[in-house]
């Protein structure tokens, strides 16, 4: 495979994967249809005010309503009691229209001063002419293995 294809390759399983996991719930379906440990909370977004409350008393407050699609903190609203709960959906549900076009919302656990790691992946758009190269000169075959390319270089 010459190093066109092997890119192509990498970023099409990229491009697969980031589009499964747009929607937060879809995510979180994967996670624990795959066994991997979730949050405790929905895997589909909340149907009405009902249901929000019994999850909730479930899960135990605080929790966390989130919007299902988009990011960057929009659509998020913490909850400390269930007499919150209405304003807090219907904030949410309001602020994640407006900012995604879809007001889907579920609701999981707030974990309180959570220790977490991210993981970010980036790619070039165009081909491997353009992808970083580490200072051997190789280009990254993949952004999972940019740090042991660069190791050996």
């Amino acid at each position: 495979m010459d190093p066109v294809q092997a890119y192509q390759l990498v970023y099409n399983f990229m491009s697969l994967a980031i589009a499964a996991m747009g929607s937060k719930t879809a995510a979180r379906q994967r996670m624990a249809a795959a066994g991997v440990p979730v949050v405790p909370g929905t895997l589909e977004p909340l149907s009405d005010l009902a249901e929000a409350a019994r999850i909730a008393r479930e899960i135990g407050f605080p929790v966390m309503l989130k919007a299902a699609s988009g990011g960057g903190g929009k659509g998020m609203r913490r909850v400390d009691r269930e007499e919150d709960l209405e304003n807090a959906l219907v904030a949410a549900q309001s602020e994640a229209s407006k900012s995604f076009g879809d007001s889907s919302v579920y609701v999981e656990k707030l974990i309180v001063r959570p220790r977490h790691v991210e993981h970010h992946l980036h790619a070039a758009l165009h081909a491997p002419r353009l992808m970083p190269r580490c200072s051997g000169g190789q280009p990254f075959a993949s952004p999972l293995s940019m740090s042991s390319l660069c190791a050996n270089s």
